[in-house]
């Protein structure tokens, strides 16, 4: 089986996206395969032609028989047969040569390009150049006040113009659990409801196509099946508190929902969907989904509830199978499909959380759908945190099947054999945990992709004192970039690589969160006791420790270019128009020439202008540059598409390590006797303060108190105003990135930018959304 088996559940089996040129073998086994799946999927699949045919009446006509020959004839007939049999002997004689050639050939040309990983425009890579200038050029934005995203951005050309339209779940500023109706009245026109949804952008102008609302936030998006057969993608949205749904690409509209029975909670979210494929014989694809977390728990909290896997028919949205994970374990794992050798589809799932152990488990897809989750296999099993960022599956030791790497949240990057499970390479972060799936690339000139990871550095979900960012080299799983890329605050957002002719010369695009004039400086710091973990997780840290704005940036860069790269987008630049009224606008400036002089005065180190900051947990998505959709070549562009959305932070307050000392000194004055050291919880809130901090930290955080409360705006939950909701704003950019090559040798091209179909892992969870790297096709 090819390295380039990705799953595609529209032909019920894994697609080969080898050369058009190969032998016919694989159509021949395309062939078998549907056969199979059709036999297996058939109502009628029990009845089989009979081996053995029935009785016929037969009338005998008897006939005289006489010799068919004379001597002189059969003479002449046995030196023709054997003049015959010797031709066609030499002939099948030199065809079998031929073939055993050319076997030889194709042999020594699968095990290179396939097994050994090397592919398209791989073998000529000597003569390709790695950029070591970029351009980026801002083509639109748009923004929408209200809508804050966690969601990542997907391709779908729902208005059937040719160009990619960009599908963007949102939750608004009103969502919550038993959000009252009235909110809607009161900010959305009476939209009912109106708490999350999704919409649809057009991917030439940035305007709205449509958009579909929902009860709570939506942040996971597939839209890689037509389940209405109307020639348009649909798709499968999930989110918060039960939330999951079919939606048509074409208009918008409900398909089908997951409403109100025995396998729903919505105590619990639903992550990212896959289309599979056929299980009931309707000749619709069905859903794999898994169901769990538990948001309304505190860390560490002994009592969790289990997740759960759960199958739909993807034609009437009725479940078709849920089971319970088979540690007992909660879930946040989106759940993924690959092959073995033997073609048996695995189902790929993890358990746990930020704060209870989990494992990585496989189980046969039938396995599932008949219920029979006790055949589950555990891979790994960590006796702390869950298992809960999506894999990339990629063949590393060339044996022709998917292996299986993965950022764990604790600390550990890992690659399994997608055949035995055995460990491959795995490399240790100490002290760290990650959210984000690397991101699959050729960085160096070997022929195995590498992958760019994040880890984040501090005391434990959800505080983090500085990121980290480097690629693990895909042979060795050592680190091919040192010292580590270091910010100052965390960041949540999943990496991309823009695939590029050669070895050796892919694009790696990811973001930076850091403070202005403290970069890379980290520090430690801890909330004060008894603040909400939700509230922490919606602090300005910058501000908190620093006074100092917190920035974002989104960076690409090769090995060329070097870390930290180029940056396409700084909030610094942009703050005032994502601050603007809603609407879209649309130019052609570069993006240097697009930042009036104006605004680069407006800058500063302080409180934020605008008050708010940006949160980074989004992934972009790379396409096709407009005008290029015809182009099924490399290409001299490709477009970059992302979100960014600013909020008001929770009112919160940090120690930091040079408060301790006047902390521990009025603790000690107290238990001489001179002083009274309380806690007295309602006294605070009427200060103002929404935490357990006792007179000590009250005292000696008074003067840094008022600092941070000047000119601010703050939401929290504990002074929550219904009629008083201050909302942030979500931003959608599109823009494009130009490759240049200085000082070229007359031996060397510039390396372009790959086809869309050929681009490894342009989106989360990879470009088709189902964690695959895409393979080059050969030539």
């Amino acid at each position: 089986m090819a390295l380039s088996n990705i799953y595609k559940p529209e032909t019920n089996k894994f697609s080969h996206l080898g050369s058009e040129e190969d032998d016919d073998s694989d159509d021949l086994d395309d062939e078998i395969d549907d056969g199979y799946g059709t036999a297996l999927l058939s109502p009628a699949r029990n009845v089989q032609k009979q081996l053995i045919p029935p009785n016929r009446t037969t009338k005998i006509r008897r006939v005289h028989s006489k010799p068919w020959c004379t001597t002189r004839a059969c003479f002449v007939c046995f030196i023709w047969l054997a003049f015959f049999s010797i031709c066609v002997t030499g002939l099948v004689l030199l065809i079998l040569q031929a073939i055993e050639s050319k076997s030889k050939d194709s042999n020594a040309y699968f095990e290179k390009k396939v097994l050994t990983g090397e592919q398209d425009g791989l073998l000529d890579d000597e003569n390709f150049a790695p950029c070591d200038e970029l351009e980026a050029t801002k083509v639109w934005h748009a923004t929408m006040p209200k809508l804050m995203t966690e969601t990542a951005v997907r391709l779908n050309d729902v208005n059937g113009d040719g160009v990619d339209d960009f599908m963007v779940g949102f939750s608004t500023g009103v969502d919550g659990y038993n959000a009252p109706k009235i909110s809607c009245d009161l900010y959305f026109n009476g939209t009912y409801p109106c708490y999350g949804g999704i919409m649809a952008l057009d991917g030439k102008t940035g305007q709205q196509i449509w958009r579909h609302y929902t009860m709570h936030e939506i942040y996971s998006v597939n839209c890689n099946g037509d389940l209405d057969m109307d020639g348009v993608q649909d798709c499968l949205i999930s989110g918060r508190a039960g939330v999951f749904q079919a939606i048509s690409g074409k208009r918008g509209e409900l398909i089908w929902n997951f409403g109100p029975q025995e396998s729903r909670d919505t105590n619990m979210n639903l992550y990212t969907a896959q289309f599979i494929r056929d299980l009931n014989g309707d000749g619709v694809m069905e859903v794999l989904v898994t169901h769990g977390g538990d948001p309304l728990a505190e860390p560490n909290s002994p009592e969790r509830l289990v997740g759960r896997l759960l199958i739909f028919s993807g034609k009437t949205g009725e479940v078709l199978r849920w089971v319970r994970t088979p540690d007992e374990r909660e879930t946040y794992f989106s759940p993924v499909i690959y092959t073995k050798k033997d073609s048996t589809e695995l189902v790929l799932f993890g358990t746990g959380g930020e704060t209870h152990p989990g494992g990585l488990y496989v189980v046969p897809l039938i396995d599932l759908f008949h219920g029979l989750i006790e055949n589950s296999k555990l891979i790994y099993k960590d006796n702390y945190k869950g298992v809960m960022n999506p894999p990339v599956l990629v063949d590393l030791n060339n044996d022709g099947t998917v292996d299986i790497t993965m950022a764990m949240y604790n600390t550990t990057v890992i690659a399994f054999d997608g055949e035995t499970y055995k460990r491959l390479w795995h490399f240790v972060f100490p002290s760290s945990e990650s959210y984000t799936s690397p991101a699959a690339g050729f960085f160096n000139k070997d022929n195995t992709p590498d992958f760019l990871v994040r880890y984040n550095y501090g005391s434990g979900f959800p505080v983090y004192f500085y990121s980290n960012v480097t690629v693990i080299d895909g042979k060795t799983g050592k680190p091919l970039v040192t010292p580590f890329v270091k910010s100052s605050s965390m960041c949540n957002t999943s990496p991309l690589t823009a695939s590029m002719q050669g070895l050796g010369n892919d694009l790696f695009v990811y973001w930076v969160s850091d403070c202005i004039g403290h970069e890379g400086e980290g520090g430690n710091f801890e909330f004060v006791e008894g603040t909400n973990v939700h509230e922490q997780s919606r602090a300005d840290t910058c501000k908190l420790r620093y006074n100092a704005k917190s920035f974002s940036k989104l960076r690409v860069t090769n090995r060329n270019i070097g870390f930290p790269g180029k940056d396409i987008y700084y909030s610094e630049d942009y703050q005032d128009m994502e601050h603007e009224n809603p609407g879209v606008e649309t130019g052609s400036e570069s993006q240097s020439k697009n930042i009036s002089k104006n605004s680069r005065m407006k800058r500063h180190v302080g409180a934020p202008d605008h008050g708010g900051y940006q949160r980074l947990i989004a992934t972009g998505s790379v396409v096709t540059s407009l005008g290029e959709e015809s182009n099924k070549g490399p290409m001299d562009s490709i477009d970059v598409v992302f979100t960014t959305y600013w909020q008001y932070p929770a009112k919160v307050r940090v120690i930091l390590p040079e408060d301790k000392a006047c902390i521990e000194n009025y603790r000690n004055l107290s238990r001489a006797g001179k002083v009274d050291n309380d806690v007295d919880e309602d006294r605070n809130e009427q200060l103002g303060i929404y935490d357990a901090g006792d007179t000590a930290v009250n005292e000696c955080l008074k003067k840094k108190q008022q600092q941070t409360d000047e000119d601010q705006i703050f939401v929290s939950q504990s002074d929550y105003d219904l009629y008083k909701v201050h909302f942030g704003s979500l931003t959608v950019y599109r823009f494009t990135l130009k490759c240049k090559c200085n000082n070229l040798s007359p031996s060397k091209k510039c390396a372009k930018f790959l086809p869309m179909s050929e681009q490894g892992w342009g989106g989360y969870m990879g470009t088709l959304t189902n964690s695959f790297f895409v393979p080059r096709k050969r030539p």
